[in-house]
């Protein structure tokens, strides 16, 4: 865990960088969705990877901290699949410091698991995924756990369910709440499941924001 330095003020900063269409548009609607995942009182970890997302969801994250009080905290894993993975951990690591947020870090062997468990890559990645999440979660006292999850991959993810001739739930898609492992009482929340990619990126451009492009965030496989 890097313990996180006092916040900058950057909500101020952002207001000032980014136009009127995303305060009437985008924000009202991630707004809107979160209030109804996020109550006072929550204490909410959020999954960033780096990209451009997750990256987006901490900023937002960190305004919607200013309206509704809750406690937040920054995760990363680092899976090991990538030889820049190391960087994008740092890196994620100093924004959660710029926000004033704590930092936890988790690194494991994807490829070692998925080989000994006989487990596809992605099958492998997800499962370490939602187990660390949910480990580190219970360990300090975070009732939910928050992803990065957009409209367009909501929609790339039913369709792979219809590929893959899945069951009437994986054709409806993901849900913006659930159980983060059946019969858990922590919860995983989607709160930009309504937010199209493309205004995420134009937040990110407008804002100036830097983010990887990690190719496992384009596969809907990893989601």
């Amino acid at each position: 865990m890097i313990k996180a330095a006092p916040s900058r003020s950057i909500a101020p900063s952002l207001h000032r960088s980014i136009a009127n269409s995303f305060w009437g548009t985008t924000w009202k609607k991630f707004k809107s969705q979160a209030g109804r995942l996020i109550r006072p009182g929550d204490r909410i970890l959020v999954l960033v990877s780096g990209g451009p997302d997750s990256t987006a969801l901490a900023y937002w994250m960190h305004l919607l901290s200013k309206n509704i009080r809750f406690f937040w905290a920054i995760a990363h894993f680092d899976h090991r699949l990538r030889k820049e993975s190391a960087n994008e951990a740092a890196a994620v690591g100093r924004l959660a410091e710029s926000l004033g947020v704590p930092f936890y870090l988790k690194r494991f062997d994807a490829g070692g698991f998925a080989g000994k468990r006989r487990l596809s890559l992605e099958d492998a990645d997800r499962k370490l995924r939602y187990q660390a999440a949910l480990f580190l979660a219970g360990t300090r006292r975070f009732n939910k756990v928050a992803a990065a999850h957009t409209l367009d991959e909501q929609a790339e993810s039913v369709l792979l369910n219809i590929i893959r001739g899945g069951s009437l739930s994986g054709l409806l898609g993901a849900r913006r709440v659930r159980p983060i492992i059946k019969g858990s009482k922590i919860l995983l929340i989607r709160p930009m499941i309504r937010i199209p990619k493309s205004e995420v990126l134009n937040f990110l451009r407008q804002a100036g924001i830097a983010y990887f492009d990690d190719p496992m965030n384009h596969d809907p496989r990893f989601l």
